[in-house]
């Protein structure tokens, strides 16, 4: 699995009229919200050819197949397109099935 991981910490005192409509009327905001994100982007799937199939997800219920592909996880990982759309991907798990 390749994927991005995000951890963020954002002061609701100083964007207060952004987050209140997420919060029941008079309720007490938080000082501060911690987001830990972790996105599944691309499933790869080693072949013995050393080749690899990869499944994009492309968002809403979306994704696309490469069948055969040179490219490793790490590699695809730096890859341009996702470095131009400020994606961040690496390998967040390894499952080796042997089937």
């Amino acid at each position: 699995g390749l994927g991005e991981t995000q951890n963020e910490r954002i002061v609701v005192q100083e964007s207060e009229t952004d987050f209140s409509v997420f919060f029941p009327a008079n309720t007490e905001l938080p000082d501060i919200i911690e987001i830990n994100k972790k996105t599944l982007e691309v499933i790869g799937l080693g072949m013995d050819s050393g080749k690899w199939i990869y499944i994009f997800s492309q968002g809403e219920g979306g994704f696309s197949v490469e069948l055969e592909v040179d490219i490793d996880p790490e590699s695809l990982c730096s890859r341009w397109d996702y470095e131009a759309m400020e994606k961040h991907l690496r390998v967040l798990a390894i499952f080796d099935l042997n089937i």
